[in-house]
């Protein structure tokens, strides 16, 4: 049994699980296609390629409204679509860890917030722990459902790096942290877009925390602005073409780049690789050495990524399992799916990644 060393953060961390296994609030309606709709090859190109502009669309307007140079100059944010149940079916094409850990956020978030407070048409969720999802503090995400005829279609989510959400030192960056309150305080899903309009009371509360609210208040609006356009997009696509139409494509993407990913694993070998990286200094005036050590199994139509003897957490450079998980994701899509669509919902399928509790890669 895993020990939390504060009580009740274990309800703070996302489980890997399959989205058929969330425990979804039954007055939350998803919405399902209907058994009898087919949709021709085709329909399925123009559909399919649309999600992705779709996805890049969000991200020029993130690019367009945040006037901070992470986002302009560095593009340190990210952007995704996906299913109903959080699969994520488009990833945009910045840094791809942004994306991939935005898939256990939209899943926590269903889990924790589908019956109090509810998730509704025109509210969005704005969530920075890094136990949820995020990759640190600075990165927060916005998460917005899409709803069809009354019923949750899709979400669309965004992240970016902000360049100060308080903490002891300016940036968030605390390199003599002894625990996660010396930064930036994690802010699980909290409603900040309700029915359409922009809650003053979580805007106040999350700028106050940062040194530099002008620029982060810019950066939130971009959030709301990418997705919000997202949204529209995906509306006004289910009217256009079909709801049915759509939601179908959407669950075609990830079981067809399943199936493309277990195809050209199976055509590779079998076999066990192991790697053993180290890191350095962990803190403030520390000299220490940490070993990182991975092994790779390859067997059948399975990838496994094994990091369970990686030492124990310690100093500023820990991270959650599952940035950990989003870091292997992002580096699959490139090597072994550059000709898929990018679909970390379907890859998340594909492979397994294992960790201990309290080290360096899951604290």
């Amino acid at each position: 049994m895993t020990s939390y060393p504060i009580a009740g953060s274990d309800k703070f961390e996302s489980v890997a699980k399959p989205a058929s296994a969330l425990q979804i609030d039954p007055s939350l309606a998803l919405f399902v296609p209907a058994a009898d709709c087919v949709v021709d090859p085709v329909t399925y190109a123009v559909l399919s390629h649309k999600l992705t502009q779709v996805n890049d669309e969000a991200g020029a307007t993130i690019r367009k409204m945040s006037g901070s140079i992470i986002v302009t100059e560095a593009y340190d944010f990210n952007t995704a679509v996906g299913d109903p149940r959080g699969d994520l079916v488009a990833l945009g094409s910045h840094i791809s860890v942004h994306g991939g850990v935005v898939q256990r956020m939209i899943q926590w978030t269903l889990e924790h917030r589908s019956a109090n407070p509810g998730i509704r048409e025109g509210d969005a969720f704005l969530v920075n722990d890094p136990w949820v999802g995020a990759a640190h503090q600075n990165d927060t995400a916005l998460l917005r459902p899409v709803f069809v005829d009354g019923k949750l279609f899709a979400w669309v989510a965004a992240t970016l790096h902000f360049v100060d959400l308080g903490g002891r030192h300016p940036s968030s960056f605390v390199v003599d942290a002894d625990d996660v309150f010396s930064e930036s305080l994690p802010l699980p899903p909290i409603k900040y877009v309700e029915g359409g309009v922009i809650r003053a009371d979580v805007e106040d509360m999350f700028l106050r925390r940062s040194r530099m609210p002008l620029s982060a208040g810019l950066d939130l609006r971009a959030l709301v602005g990418g997705t919000h356009v997202a949204a529209t997009r995906i509306t006004e696509m289910a009217a256009a073409y079909g709801a049915d139409e759509v939601a179908l494509v959407m669950a075609r993407i990830l079981d067809s780049t399943e199936t493309r990913l277990r195809s050209r694993l199976a055509d590779l070998p079998d076999g066990v690789w192991r790697h053993l990286h180290f890191a350095e200094c962990a803190k403030d005036g520390d000299r220490g050495l940490y070993s990182l050590p991975m092994t790779m199994e390859k067997h059948g139509d399975r990838l496994v990524f094994d990091l369970t003897e990686a030492d124990p957490q310690t100093g500023f450079f820990n991270c959650t399992r599952t940035l950990t998980e989003a870091s292997i994701v992002a580096a699959v899509l490139p090597l072994l799916c550059h000709d898929m669509p990018w679909a970390p919902g379907a890859v998340l399928r594909v492979l397994e990644c294992r960790v201990t509790p309290g080290t360096i890669i899951a604290s």
